[in-house]
């Protein structure tokens, strides 16, 4: 699984310090290949750091360690490495093995690689990034794999990415094409999303109430329109790509691999994600009151429940978890539901004082450009 935005070696750091007199100062270069870590929701992973010793370097032990923040454990392996003058390698290659748990803060944190001979310290530091692009851009494991089985039911009846690969067995994952991986990395985010208060319709959390609420998702290219639900409780999702007007696909977000200009981060599989809220609110036993619209919001249907899911993810999550343009997107979304499946309209909440400057500034860029959808788009789609 990788975990690092790898490039070139990042931190190298050069280990000098005072030494007796007559005596030359060791040296030693420390640098590691990663320039920032994307945090797991929990579990682990692993990267490698680079001692490169210097032909005068004496001969010394040299004592490998890091300092990781909060909520999160790190090891070095192997903990010492022998220095030998003349070096008997060009480079000495150590495995940094990191665990996270839930409790990592959101945001950025720093773990610092350190490296000490006597009481010549040297230290590289990598940051280490948590909010809901990172956690949900990673390959679902075996463990969430089986627990995502467990819950639903996925029947892959229609997929227009068959034959691609996006996650693999050999990375502690599974085989899974293109859109596999965006429904398994979707639902294994939605397991993992707590709101600072209960949604409007339902005590529990909202991946337990969705797994109580319909048995599982149908990814089918026979029906007009997603809907839900069948007479096993499945949701029945329109899964087909066609051609683009400008060369690209159009259709199903999560089949789409070849277009132009589209956020491919966690705004696409919110709006998947709000699909299936909108749709197991159906199997509550709310219909739409109001054509293909709800009547009111204070009902709790369809519409009014994707508004609620929308701006539970925008307002009530832990601090520095939403990135300020995800925010703003989901904020537009649920504001566009008011204006357009609302028939008796509502007034969106608003809360600006809790954006950044450059969040503002996100939402009025964002209402001159149209909204993310989950049936037609035509843009530009990494795996």
């Amino acid at each position: 699984m990788q975990l690092m935005r790898a490039g070139a070696l990042a931190g190298a750091l050069l280990f000098v310090g005072a030494a007796p007199s007559g005596q030359a100062a060791p040296t030693v270069t420390l640098s590691c290949k990663a320039v920032t870590l994307e945090a797991l929701w929990s579990g682990t992973d692993a990267f490698t750091c680079t001692v490169t010793p210097v032909p005068q370097a004496p001969s010394a032990n040299l004592k490998l360690s890091c300092l990781a923040p909060a909520g999160m454990t790190c090891e070095v392996d192997p903990a010492t490495v022998r220095l030998s003058t003349p070096p008997s390698s060009s480079y000495i290659n150590v495995a940094v093995r990191l665990t996270y748990t839930p409790a990592l803060a959101a945001g950025e944190s720093p773990l610092e690689i350190r490296a000490s001979m006597g009481d010549l310290p040297a230290s590289t530091t990598i940051q280490v990034v948590k909010n809901l692009n990172t956690l949900s851009s990673h390959c679902p494991s075996v463990e969430d794999l089986q627990t995502i089985d467990r819950d639903f039911r996925l029947a892959w009846h229609s997929d227009p990415t068959a034959g691609t690969v996006a996650c693999r067995k050999a990375d502690g994952s599974r085989d899974l094409t293109v859109m596999q991986a965006r429904v398994y990395r979707a639902l294994n985010t939605l397991r993992h999303l707590s709101f600072t208060e209960p949604l409007p319709w339902t005590r529990d959390p909202v991946y337990r109430w969705l797994t109580r609420a319909v048995r599982g998702l149908d990814f089918r290219s026979d029906v007009t329109n997603s809907s839900c639900c069948s007479a096993d409780k499945m949701i029945n999702i329109r899964a087909v790509v066609s051609a683009g007007p400008a060369g690209g696909q159009q259709g199903f977000m999560l089949a789409i691999t070849s277009a132009t200009q589209m956020p491919t981060d966690f705004r696409m599989l919110a709006s998947f994600l709000q699909l299936l809220v909108h749709e197991a609110r159906h199997a509550d036993g709310k219909p739409h009151t109001c054509g293909p619209s709800d009547q009111t919001m204070e009902e709790m249907g369809a519409w009014a429940a994707a508004h609620a899911f929308q701006t539970w993810i925008a307002d009530k999550m832990a601090p520095r978890l939403v990135p300020d343009d995800v925010r703003a997107n989901l904020r537009q979304q649920a504001d566009q539901i008011c204006r357009t499946r609302i028939c008796g309209g509502c007034k969106v909440p608003q809360n600006p004082q809790d954006l950044s400057h450059e969040g503002v500034k996100d939402i009025k860029r964002a209402e001159e450009k149209p909204l993310l959808s989950f049936s037609t788009v035509e843009r530009t789609l990494k795996p």
